[in-house]
């Protein structure tokens, strides 16, 4: 989980975290239970980048932004070993990002006299389920939830969920549970042509948002998740303090929603292999330890490449196993299974080929 979190801080995209998880499933680096770890940790470290656009309302932050773009700029071109390269993209990186906030300050704006505007966003926010499947959507089309949490912080600092702070950010907060549901479609779509183990690590994360989002309904209906944020947090609810309050509210939801399920990660294991169960084809699935990506580090491809040696022994052994039954029972499935297996051993093995490189 910590390092999910951690990763996700760094790479500022929870949905590139748990794409990387799911590749790591699909080739064998990573149990289900492992990946259902880290993408629980992916989530909590998601609300760190509403944390730094909360920033902007805090402190002039904009101001460091282009000074920021430029050292990095100049360190990167500059730098003489990778690390400080590294460093310059870094810096780089948060410049733009800080630049990208005034951008995004600057186009809403407008938004703030639109009464016409503030009054569709205020009924959304007034019925949780459209305002969590509004999230949910523009999530999916942005293809990440840091994006449209920001623009939903953006959006409430300008004034466009009305100027009743208060309202505002129980407007806001259906919108943030629905970015967590919508976040998850990435995962599901580096799934599509992955293992079916992979496939489960996606569900899993779609899973425990989902279920995460149900039972905090009911707390955002009766006001008491708007309360509780506002208690949390040490500032008075105003028009520079409601981009804090809605990265506090994104925090307690995901903080909470992982301490809830990392005990039970097990249950949540069960359910997945229950809604993907292993099936008869998965004896003949492709080889699952061997990654390409891998031969970028040696020792870790020439370890799975050991894995996958010992999985085609079991495998080959399994077929000898099913001939003879197949032979002593007379049981013609047996038998075809038995070619099924060969034939995955023979195309799946003999035909793998490595870069000349």
């Amino acid at each position: 989980v910590l390092m999910g979190a951690l990763t996700t801080c760094l790479i500022q995209s929870s949905s590139a975290t748990t794409v990387m998880t799911v590749g790591f499933v699909n080739a064998g680096l990573l149990t289900l239970r492992q990946a259902l770890c880290v993408v629980l940790g992916a989530n909590v470290g998601t609300t760190f980048t509403a944390w730094l656009v909360s920033a902007f309302a805090l402190f002039k932050i904009t101001n460091y932004a282009l000074p920021t773009v430029g050292i990095g700029l100049l360190i990167n071109l500059l730098g003489k070993t990778q690390r400080r390269k590294s460093l310059g993209e870094v810096m780089l990186g948060f410049g733009i990002l800080f630049l990208g906030i005034h951008f995004m300050k600057e186009g809403f704006a407008p938004l703030q006299n639109n009464q016409e505007v503030n009054d569709a966003l205020i009924w959304l926010g007034g019925n949780p389920l459209l305002a969590v499947l509004a999230g949910a959507v523009i999530t999916m089309l942005l293809q990440s939830s840091s994006a449209s949490i920001a623009i939903v912080q953006m959006l409430a600092f300008q004034g466009a969920f009305g100027t009743d702070w208060d309202l505002a950010l129980r407007v806001a907060i259906p919108f943030i549970l629905g970015d967590n549901i919508g976040t998850t479609i990435t995962a599901q779509i580096a799934a599509l042509r992955a293992s079916r183990n992979a496939k489960r690590a996606a569900m899993g994360h779609t899973l425990f948002n989902t279920i995460g989002v149900v039972y905090m309904l009911p707390l955002v209906w009766t006001g008491w998740f708007g309360d509780a944020v506002e208690w949390i947090t040490p500032f008075k609810l105003s028009q520079g303090t409601i981009m804090v309050h809605i990265a506090v509210s994104h925090s307690v939801f995901n903080i909470f929603n992982t301490i809830v399920f990392l005990p039970i990660i097990r249950g949540l294991e069960k359910i997945v292999m229950k809604i993907l169960p292993v099936t008869s084809e998965e004896l003949a699935y492709k080889p699952i330890a061997l990654e390409k990506n891998l031969l970028n580090t040696p020792v870790i491809a020439l370890d799975q490449t050991k894995h996958e040696i010992l999985r085609m022994a079991e495998t080959a052994k399994q077929a000898v196993q099913q001939s003879i039954n197949g032979l002593v029972n007379d049981d013609r499935k047996e038998l075809a299974s038995v070619r099924q297996t060969e034939d995955f051993i023979a195309v799946s093995y003999t035909h793998l080929t490595l870069p000349t490189n």
